[in-house]
């Protein structure tokens, strides 16, 4: 930025509060032309002003004035810039409730909805979540990372639940010992909302007053977009298979008997609970693992586990144990 001779002349700048080119050029033993190209340096970084209204002698200005000088522009004019962009922003999400009405209503035939970008999915979540009047129904594979992100979200979800709206959630049971899930369900349990788990779930999905239904699109990995679904039939039938499942579901919060209750696990957790359907449906290691989200290892591990803790030396002796002591969910035994 500043030459040799830029420096030493800021530094005798600094040493000396008025000054004039003839005195630089004699202490700093440099020519005259030498001080003037190193003044002017100096006056364009704004390091140097003028002293009073003499304009032949100088003093040095501190770094931090003069890069305030330098940039005050371009400040301002990123200020400008942003707040264009915010006008411009603004302008077109208005257009947003009208894109969606007339893009629902161009075809009788068209009954999806492609929201983009995590931007578009999360101003739909806040609209449908303001409109809705009876119920949600949520399907959450994947757990809260933080409790404090679970407080964020039982504060929106206690907002519907206040309003009369019935909320039911079903997650993986291999959550149910997850801090932030464990702590979201119990601040919400005493306003009626209800969390079941089940060993696996395949995607994320979110059904409002069995209406309209938004699911997510995992093309690729950390693709944030999503699916929204207006066909009646569709999200009756989404529905339907929400229903289904949540009936075989164990609840977390003692809401309702569990299937895999502490006094009825017979000292199983509830991933080996989850096996132990799976044992009882004939699934192979790989099929069960896959299942639940666990390694073939880890799930052998766990089938080991489960016959020391049953007395069973095989996979039948197992189930017949778990039917005896009642410890398989009553959907497996129809």
């Amino acid at each position: 930025m500043l030459d040799e001779n830029a420096m030493r002349l800021y530094s005798f700048s600094i040493g000396n509060s008025r000054w004039s080119e003839e005195d630089a050029s004699v202490e700093l033993n440099i020519s005259l032309a030498e001080v003037d190209a190193a003044k002017n340096l100096l006056l364009k970084h704004h390091l140097l002003h003028a002293f009073g209204d003499d304009a032949a002698f100088f003093t040095a200005n501190p770094p931090d004035v003069a890069v305030a000088t330098l940039v005050e522009t371009d400040v301002q004019r990123v200020h400008q810039l942003q707040g264009d962009i915010a006008r411009r922003r603004g302008e077109m999400l208005a257009l947003m409730p009208l894109y969606r009405e007339l893009k629902v209503a161009s075809s009788s035939s068209e009954h999806l909805e492609i929201l983009e970008d995590g931007d578009m999915v999360t101003r739909y979540l806040s609209e449908a979540s303001r409109d809705v009047s009876k119920e949600v129904l949520a399907v959450q594979p994947s757990p809260i990372s933080t409790v404090e992100r679970a407080r964020l979200s039982a504060a929106k979800d206690i907002e519907l639940l206040e309003r009369g709206v019935q909320r039911k959630t079903l997650r993986r049971d291999r959550d149910r010992d997850h801090a932030p899930t464990v702590f979201l369900s119990q601040e919400l349990a005493p306003y009626g909302a209800e969390h079941r788990t089940v060993a696996t779930l395949p995607l994320r999905a979110m059904i409002f007053d069995r209406s309209a239904a938004l699911i997510s699109r995992p093309t690729f990995d950390c693709d944030f977009a999503a699916i929204v679904v207006h066909s009646p039939d569709m999200v009756a039938s989404l529905a339907a298979v929400f229903d289904s499942v949540w009936d075989m579901a164990t609840p977390m919060n003692g809401d309702s008997e569990p299937a895999h209750s502490v006094s009825k696990s017979g000292g199983l957790s509830a991933v080996q609970a989850s096996i132990l359907d799976g044992l009882a449906m004939g699934l192979t290691d790989e099929a069960i693992a896959s299942r639940i989200g666990v390694s073939v290892r880890t799930c052998r591990r766990h089938i080991a586990t489960i016959f020391e803790v049953l007395g069973a030396d095989s996979r039948f002796q197992a189930g017949a144990i778990a039917v005896s002591r009642g410890l398989l969910r009553p959907a497996l035994l129809k």
